[in-house]
């Protein structure tokens, strides 16, 4: 996390953004030259030190901002059902929905946590952050309710997504669509419908996705036996499942697991 006290009024700063790639730039007048990020660290004798806090002053007189940045890590975005399908950018304001009493108190909890980095911070930042992501797409979900279909937008409706909640859960189980269906008390044709209607794929195409994340996560951790992640992910053999991971990544499941370690 960084924590960057700003006078905006004589200062831009700009750094890459990830994870869609593109830069933003963060000042109070457009017509202000950036400063690489990079530049702004070295001034101060500063460097990026993963997990560690930065945390500085930067600019002149003037009224200043406060500026909080942190990193959530979800893996790749074009196989990720969550990041694929969310905008480059969320701005919330406060006065948007009725954030205000339970965004902030949270927000102001997970930057005191990765400051102080007392005993046991990570494990209590990382379940914060989870609830900060709740929080922020909720929002999102509240103010686009009429978008075009995707995994969010599924989320919408009670029974479809306690099918998502189902397939996230438990993706190693044998689901099939009447399965399924019967979990959310929906007949066969109305539950495909539908399901295909909120999410524009079938639910067995978003079960797949699903299990293949779950199996490049694993592969991302380091070496593991193919035969271990087929199982966790549903699949009793394993040439069925590194033929469904090749056609889901580009490259087999041991190729995938190297590139990434």
């Amino acid at each position: 996390m960084n924590k960057r006290r700003c006078h905006p009024g004589s200062h831009r700063a700009g750094r890459r953004a990830r994870p869609r790639g593109g830069g933003h730039v963060i000042a109070s007048s457009p017509n202000l030259p950036p400063t690489p990020f990079a530049h702004v660290l070295a001034e101060y004798g500063m460097r990026e030190r993963g997990e560690k806090p930065l945390v500085f002053t930067h600019g002149d007189t003037g009224p200043a901002t406060e500026l909080f940045t942190t990193i959530v890590d979800y893996g790749p975005v074009a196989q990720n059902s969550l990041l694929r399908f969310l905008p480059a950018i969320i701005h919330l304001r406060e006065d948007d929905v009725n954030l205000a009493s339970c965004l902030a108190p949270t927000m102001e909890l997970f930057i005191n946590e990765s400051l102080n980095r007392q005993p046991g911070w990570k494990l209590s930042a990382a379940r914060m952050g989870d609830l900060l992501m709740v929080h922020v797409l909720r929002a999102y979900l509240l103010r686009h309710r009429d978008t075009e279909p995707n995994w969010l937008r599924g989320l919408s409706d009670p029974k479809i997504a306690h099918a998502i909640m189902l397939m996230h859960r438990w993706p190693e189980k044998p689901w099939s669509v009447p399965g399924l269906a019967d979990e959310v008390c929906m007949s066969r044709s109305r539950f495909s419908a539908r399901f295909r209607e909120l999410v524009g794929i079938s639910p067995i195409a978003y079960l797949t996705a699903r299990r293949m994340e779950r199996a490049a996560e694993r592969l991302r951790l380091g070496p593991v036996r193919l035969a271990d992640v087929a199982e966790q992910v549903g699949y009793g053999s394993e040439k069925i499942f590194a033929r469904a991971f090749r056609r889901w990544a580009g490259v087999p499941p041991s190729v995938y697991g190297r590139q990434a370690t």
